[in-house]
């Protein structure tokens, strides 16, 4: 008694004798071997398998279990093997001839760096090794042998995909292509080939000396940036959210920077925040993506991330334009400038004088003090009642005149001149001469008093040669020294100074 196996065909069950099985399965499996060997057989081989599975739908009995009979006849239907895969050969030469056309490609079978000189010897017919030795000789001794290189590089897609390769070997496409050593010698000639071969294997030596070297350039890159995108994104939180800043220039020297309470002095408050945040997007965003790229430097990982980085472009774009907008809307009375200036000799009988303090601020009288960032003697003051005042900036300067004189410029901004001049007008600046004593406050109140816009008040002081100055110790962290002198902890005041050609030295 015959028995009866149940057998999938191209996603179709069938039951089949057991006899007939064997045959079949014998039949199918020297198809399989003959189709791995040639050049798209894998799909040659699925349409193979459904045609069978519709010979046997169309042919099997009654009872609906395929017999000897019917294996025959799809045999004498579909052929012997070696006669199914001589056929499909025939056709893909005919297709080819007919249908593809050249083209050049980088060849995975014949890569050492890219693939670049191996894709050029594939679509000639040729020994790769030449042509790398082209690439060498024209790098050396021309120089523009490496940026061919690399242009065909960028511009060469990979022979990835069986279409590819045979747009690039041509007719010679087949079962000695598919199955070739790398590096095998093309020319005929048994001593080239050999110099070939040699040649190959130096330049695969140095190739991966080169590829290694260029993965460990690569990590430390990536590294870099990681360490770097982090060290800044941290930075931009503490100064941003956690209102904290001491790494700004001169800040560790003096009071705290605090961005956000520069920000309430400059713009209006209800816009404090949306500055804030949209600031975090507009540097976070490059930043994260620094982060992001070096990791994939060193992991060398793959993600579909074409989404997330279109949406990260948009909404960097869109809170650049906003932040733009705002900031604009902010800055436009510091559009234009303007200032007042008023003068006055300084009266001395032995070339001596004393600059000091007026009226000073005092710490009980404002509740923040907020340093100018990268201009440490210039400070803002904001009392508890919203009124805001700012420091002076005291220069003192060398002149050839024959008496010391003062010159107090009074600068205001505006979004015209009319209104920076009216603004320079309205600040209230008292500074006083009297006999050998110059008397210079130490704030002044912002005309308008809860927001500043950009009111300053200059005071320079020409002093001849040979003059002698005591600098009061109220007054000596509003002075700027002259030639480019910087103050220092240890240049302090309550001592006399001598101008000189040089500028200011110590008594």
């Amino acid at each position: 008694m015959k028995k009866s196996i149940n057998i999938n065909i191209s996603g179709i069950v069938f039951q089949i004798d057991d006899d007939a099985f064997e045959k079949l399965r014998s039949y199918l499996q020297e198809v399989n071997v003959r189709f791995r060997q040639v050049p798209g057989g894998h799909e040659a081989l699925d349409d193979f398998e459904a045609r069978v599975a519709e010979i046997f739908q169309n042919s099997r009995g009654v009872t609906g279990i395929v017999t000897m009979e019917d294996v025959d006849e799809m045999i004498t239907i579909m052929g012997r093997p070696e006669e199914i895969v001589d056929d499909y050969e025939g056709e893909l030469q005919e297709d080819f001839r007919t249908s593809t056309r050249r083209r050049l490609y980088r060849d995975p079978d014949e890569t050492i760096i890219a693939g670049v000189a191996g894709g050029i010897g594939s679509y000639l017919n040729a020994d790769p090794v030449w042509f790398r030795l082209l690439f060498i000789l024209t790098t050396v001794f021309y120089g523009f042998g490496f940026f061919i290189y690399i242009a065909l590089w960028v511009t060469l897609p990979v022979a990835s995909t069986e279409a590819r390769k045979r747009e690039l070997y041509g007719l010679r496409y087949n079962q000695s292509v598919q199955g070739r050593r790398r590096g095998r010698g093309r020319t005929g000639s048994e001593t080239v080939d050999r110099v070939g071969g040699v040649l190959n294997e130096i330049f695969r030596a140095v190739g991966r000396f080169l590829i290694i070297l260029f993965r460990v350039v690569v990590i430390i890159i990536g590294t870099l940036l990681v360490l770097s995108g982090v060290a800044l994104l941290v930075l931009i939180i503490s100064a941003l959210i956690f209102n904290y800043g001491p790494w700004l220039p001169g800040a560790l020297f003096t009071d705290t920077f605090h961005f956000t309470d520069l920000f309430s002095v400059l713009i209006t408050p209800v816009a404090v925040p949306w500055v804030i945040a949209l600031s975090i997007i507009v540097l976070a965003l490059p930043l994260l993506g620094l982060v992001y790229w070096g990791i994939k430097m060193i992991f060398r990982f793959r993600a579909r991330d074409g989404v997330v980085s279109i949406i990260s472009l948009v909404l960097w774009v869109i809170a650049a334009v906003a932040l733009t907008m705002v900031l604009f809307s902010q800055g436009i009375s510091f559009a234009k400038s303007s200032s007042v200036t008023l003068s006055g000799t300084i009266k001395t009988s032995d070339q001596s004088f004393v600059i000091t303090a007026g009226n000073v601020m005092s710490p009980d009288h404002y509740d923040k003090k907020i340093q100018f960032p990268f201009d440490e003697t210039f400070w803002i003051y904001t009392t508890g009642s919203g009124e805001v005042c700012c420091s002076p900036l005291v220069y003192i300067r060398h002149t050839d005149k024959e008496a010391p004189y003062a010159e107090v410029k009074r600068h205001g901004n505006g979004h015209t001149v009319e209104a920076a001049w009216d603004n320079a007008g309205k600040i209230s600046y008292d500074w006083k001469i009297s006999n050998d004593t110059l008397a210079l406050d130490a704030y002044f109140p912002v005309p308008g008093k809860t927001r500043w816009n950009g009111s300053m008040v200059k005071v320079h002081i020409f002093v001849p040669d040979g003059f002698r100055i005591f600098i009061d110790e109220s007054i000596e962290p509003f002075i700027s020294y002259p030639e480019g002198r910087r103050r220092y902890p240890w240049d302090s005041g309550g001592r006399w100074w001598v101008m000189t050609d040089d500028g200011l030295v110590t008594d």
